[in-house]
């Protein structure tokens, strides 16, 4: 099997199968704070691997996920460190 991949699932290695994927729109998670910061949030999915003859309770193959999260926030201008002073000032 040519797309076999190791990986590691309860501190144990594993021998699994790598899975295609194709990516498809996801939105950004917004999350306002109650300062009035806003964060976003998205996760990018880079490999799956199937677990090899591991299953869940019900029944359902074992996947590992590996991803990268990308997080962007926005804030008020208050809340930013010296953003009221010019470049000369900062230093």
């Amino acid at each position: 099997m040519a797309n076999k991949a190791k990986v590691s699932f309860e501190g144990q290695n594993h021998v699994g199968v790598r899975v295609g994927l194709k990516e498809t729109a996801e939105p950004w998670a917004r999350i306002e704070l109650d300062d009035g910061s806003i964060v976003r949030l998205k996760t990018v999915v880079t490999e799956v691997v199937r677990v090899l003859d591991k299953y869940d309770a019900e029944g359902v193959p074992i996947y590992v996920v590996k991803s990268t999260n990308i997080a962007s926030v926005e804030c008020p201008e208050h809340l930013r460190k010296d953003a009221q002073k010019t470049p000369k000032e900062v230093q």
